[in-house]
């Protein structure tokens, strides 16, 4: 199970993979290398058929949520309605889609109708392509390697499974949405640490905080 307080961890120096965690519990800030982890998962080589195209587009702003089951889609639906988030969100329901949705293939081929992802919001466990895959493809790809990855982990998503995620390339994690002030507290945290200072670009807006 997620450990409470268990931290954030985000790159804060470009050419020193140096990762910063935020404890919610205590709000202070410790250091942990993850320059090996990281840069073993950046320069693995592209799945078979899988790579990315797009780079996305600093000036607008999307969200791709990840997500597989009606109870996890429902409640960040109705998390993000209630907290006011306006950034525009699109929702997929594997792996595959998610690829499919940065790479501009298929059905996202109109990027009018879907603009480029400033910040995918990952479930681990889905079906077709894990989410490890999938952000394994997505750090294949030096366009991509500062496209923002957070993990979506529930009570029973595991202290190992986070720091795989980690060791692929994501960026943080979120626990779910079921308690909400928790929930946008989270979000606020993220904004903070993660995507003001280093990926300004995906900050989430709300029209109301």
């Amino acid at each position: 199970m997620v450990e409470q307080g268990l931290p954030f961890w985000k790159p804060v120096v470009p050419n020193q993979l140096l990762y910063a965690c935020v404890s919610h519990a205590a709000g202070q800030l410790q250091t942990n290398s993850r320059e090996q982890a990281m840069s073993r998962a950046l320069v693995r080589p592209v799945a078979d058929g899988i790579q990315l195209s797009r780079l996305p587009d600093t000036k607008a702003q999307l969200i791709l949520v990840v997500e597989d089951t009606p109870t996890g889609l429902l409640s960040l639906q109705n998390a993000f309605q209630k907290l006011h988030v306006t950034t525009p969100v699109h929702y997929v329901a594997n792996g595959d889609d998610a690829i499919a949705y940065l790479n501009g293939e298929g059905p996202y081929a109109d990027n009018s109708q879907f603009p480029e992802a400033t910040l995918v919001l990952l479930k681990l466990d889905l079906p077709t392509i894990s989410g490890y895959e999938v952000i394994h493809v997505i750090r294949s790809n030096p366009r991509f390697q500062n496209l923002p990855v957070v993990v979506l982990v529930d009570a029973e998503t595991s202290h190992k499974e986070i720091d795989e995620a980690y060791h692929f390339g994501a960026n943080s994690y979120l626990e779910n949405a079921t308690d909400l002030h928790k929930f946008h507290s989270s979000l606020l945290s993220l904004n903070r640490y993660i995507l003001e200072p280093h990926h300004p670009e995906a900050c989430l807006k709300f029209a109301v905080q």
